[in-house]
């Protein structure tokens, strides 16, 4: 304890008591924040102070039904390159979006005001009818890795057209793309697609627990029961401070200002992390598994879990919760969290042509530690979705020990509980009861991958695809959502051994007998 004590990188030490959630000092230092912190969604807006990444390097496709304002002085000097915007008819929304994104540091009445990527490089469009030519031009001519949606193409609430056909385009040429989930109560189109990340508005105003209340009038969450859970994460979208003009500090309200944070966010991890540019996939489970669920409240009855509470009694498994809720998905953006699990990720990327199973590298799990294991599988198929005909592939994923084989936990005991059986996000906050050595192993089957081509455009083809890519992400929620960049050294002593569990990737430390 006296050698921690002198290591910059520990914040605080106190006794970790067997079967509890935290540290106790870690609880009342949380929730102290919270209640002196009056500005919350603020700094979801302003560039992350402990995150050394801007986007640099990172090209964005941003698309809109309106011009934006481009004399903005918040939008000068930023890199971006028009398809077919001009300077004149602009409205606030498009300028509102691209100041979250990527608005350049300006300071006005003291404050000083940025976007989440100020570095990225925004390739922008109009949609004018289609989403085929600007996606084009965007993802096979300049070759972006990312692409903001926060407009809908229609009033349809199924999945349609758009919808698979963003499912191909992320499948197939693998650029992760994020859109609004609309601001009624059922999810707008393309927000449905099952591989898109779909984004809801979360407000700052608490519960007397708390926590953090949805914008009930202003997110929406509800789809047709055959498809999968949406939206996938929220981030604060109400009273969002931004630069509108060049003196003008605007409010925003809605799922269009909360998406282009956690686009600003992705673009902040492939800055971190180049590969994750083609893997969308990986994109989506890291960002999800590092959200914050903690804050989330659960006041609301039609806010509860999707599924109950799973326990499982045995020496080794302590409890699963599934995660993701109706209206809140995986819970809100963690900027800070997001990058640096990016940064060094416990992630693993499988790739499927027929059923089968494959496994993770040998995982070490301290007792009474809580982690997140997200899994996330592409839809793979032209097929448009409905209720009958339904997308039956189905993934998931077993926690073995390795020392008796034992299967500890299955996210296949969920299923019966699912409102949907296609879904294809699984994430579960899970706390064993004591030390050990794991893997997790990943089953997909009910692949049925026909040779049939759908609609076609120039190079993007809505066709089938021989593969689909699976993602299991792995993250410690110890101190979610308040991380250190540094890593612990991990040592062992003669009576008691520290564990660090950067093992799953945090530098928490934990000592246990």
């Amino acid at each position: 304890i006296s050698k921690l004590s002198t290591m910059n990188i520990v914040k605080e030490i106190g006794v970790l008591q067997q079967g509890s959630d935290n540290v106790e000092t870690q609880e009342n230092l949380m929730s102290e924040e919270d209640e002196t912190d009056e500005t919350v969604a603020d700094k979801y807006i302003m560039q992350p102070i402990d995150t050394p990444y801007t986007g640099a390097g990172i090209k964005i496709g941003v698309i809109e039904d309106v011009p934006y304002y481009s004399n903005a002085t918040h939008l000068q000097g930023m890199d971006i390159t028009n398809y077919n915007t001009a300077n004149t008819n602009y409205f606030n929304h498009a300028t509102k979006v691209l100041s979250v994104l990527c608005g350049q540091k300006q300071s006005l009445n003291g404050i000083e005001y940025q976007g989440v990527a100020p570095d990225a490089s925004i390739y922008f469009a109009i949609f004018t009818g289609d989403l085929e030519t600007p996606l084009y031009w965007m993802v096979i001519e300049q070759k972006v890795s990312l692409i903001n949606i926060s407009m809908r193409t229609s009033g349809n609430y199924y999945y349609n057209l758009n919808d698979c056909y963003l499912d191909c385009v992320v499948q197939q040429y693998r650029v992760s793309i994020v859109k609004s989930g609309g601001n009624d109560t059922f999810i707008t189109t393309p927000g449905m697609a099952y591989n898109v990340i779909t984004v809801g508005n979360m407000s700052n105003t608490m519960d007397d627990n708390g926590n953090y209340l949805i914008n009930s009038s202003s997110s929406s969450y509800e789809e047709a029961s055959y498809l999968t859970n949406k939206p996938d994460i929220c981030a604060f979208g109400t009273n969002v401070h931004m630069l509108y003009n060049n003196e003008e500090v605007n409010l925003g309200h809605g799922t269009s200002f909360a998406t282009p944070q956690v686009t600003g966010t992705i673009a902040l991890m492939m800055e971190a992390t180049p590969a994750l540019r083609m893997n969308p996939h990986l994109v989506k489970s890291i960002l999800l598994t590092s959200a914050d669920d903690e804050h989330v409240s659960k006041t609301d009855a039609d806010d509860s879990l999707r599924c109950e509470t799973l326990s499982y009694d045995t020496n080794y498994l302590g409890s699963a919760t599934p995660i993701t809720r109706e209206k809140t998905g995986a819970g809100i953006l963690n900027i800070k969290a997001a990058v640096e699990n990016a940064r060094q990720p416990v992630a693993y990327s499988f790739v499927f042509t027929s059923n089968g199973s494959k496994a993770t590298n040998e995982i070490f799990i301290s007792s009474y530690m809580h982690f997140k294991v997200g899994l996330v599988f592409e839809k793979a198929d032209h097929d448009l979705i409905s209720a009958n005909n339904l997308y039956n592939t189905s993934v998931n994923f077993e926690m073995v020990d390795i020392n008796t084989g034992e299967v500890v936990f299955s996210s296949l005991a969920t299923e019966a509980n699912s409102p949907s059986a296609n879904d294809n996000v699984k994430i579960f906050d899970i706390e064993t009861k004591r030390s050990g050595t794991y893997v997790f192993r990943v089953t997909c089957s009910g692949i049925d991958i026909s040779d049939e081509t759908g609609t076609n455009v120039p190079d993007i083809h809505q066709t089938s695809h021989e593969k689909i890519n699976v993602a299991l992400s792995i993250t410690c929620s110890c101190l979610n959502p308040t991380r250190d960049l540094e890593t612990v050294p991990y040592t062992n002593e003669s009576s008691a051994e520290l564990y660090s569990c950067d093992s799953i990737g945090c530098s928490h430390v934990l000592l246990t007998d």
